[in-house]
């Protein structure tokens, strides 16, 4: 039986420096993804920040057997429900990767490719925000 492969294979590093190949997600992985990555459908506007606690959580599913102590807070997203995880629960993952890192591990080990403009724009814009603004309820434009 042949395994089909990526001819390239693509890899992040993270801010630490551990080098992390990306292999797309099996198909129960995949369920978990595109259970949490069909939550942006459902916004009737995609909120900036909600956008990136989606895609750093596809990331997080796509890597979770990599990083288990970084990844602990999707449990409780999965049993809690996603709006009780907060940026503090999220923390240890996402200090890990950038946006473009997240957008290559959810395109490799996904298969979705964030190559709307608007879409990364808004992640971008969202991540560049800091907690106090997040905060007080105020966004920075």
């Amino acid at each position: 039986m042949s395994k089909n492969r990526l001819n390239k294979p693509e890899s992040v590093t993270t801010d630490e420096g551990q080098v992390v190949d990306l292999r797309p997600l099996k198909i129960s992985g995949l369920r978990r993804f595109m259970d949490r990555f069909g939550e942006i459908q459902k916004m009737d506007v995609p909120d900036g920040v909600e956008l990136i606690n989606v895609l750093q959580d596809c990331a997080a599913i796509s890597l979770e057997k990599v990083f288990p102590e970084e990844t602990e807070y999707l449990k409780k997203g999965r049993t809690e429900g996603w709006s009780e995880v907060t940026v503090e629960d999220r923390e240890p993952f996402g200090d890990l990767f950038d946006m473009e890192q997240i957008s290559l591990i959810n395109k490799v080990c996904g298969g979705v490719s964030f190559d709307d403009p608007n879409l990364l724009a808004e992640a971008q814009r969202a991540a560049a925000e800091t907690p106090d603004d997040l905060e007080d309820g105020t966004t920075s434009t």
